[in-house]
């Protein structure tokens, strides 16, 4: 909870899809992604390569984090405020968009 306010529920119509343009493999168990306009890539791991492959198709962020919480064992307010602030990373590099209002998976 976020100001009394549930972070999962803020994001419920906001489903999360990656950017078309982006450069991407798989590593391994891992994910290296190039966004658009930069000369660096990222390695995404763990958790955040689960999510990277998750978001293939629009997802919105409770499914994301119900989906996460059962890959890895773990309870869904633990891994959610961290999902939330991956997507907002991603969306900063240009490897992800967010979709306001659109009905996600």
């Amino acid at each position: 909870m976020v100001g009394g306010t549930s972070v999962l529920k803020a994001e419920t119509r906001t489903s999360w899809v990656r950017e078309e343009a982006v450069l991407w493999r798989g590593l391994g168990t891992g994910v290296v992604i190039l966004p658009p306009g930069s000369d660096t890539p990222s390695l995404l791991s763990g958790s955040a390569a689960a999510v990277w492959r998750l978001l293939a198709e629009p997802v919105d962020l409770p499914a994301v984090v119900d989906r996460l919480a059962l890959e890895f064992g773990a309870p869904e307010h633990e891994v959610g405020p961290g999902i939330a602030r991956l997507l907002q990373q991603l969306v900063k590099l240009g490897a992800v968009k967010a979709r306001r209002g659109e009905e996600a998976a």
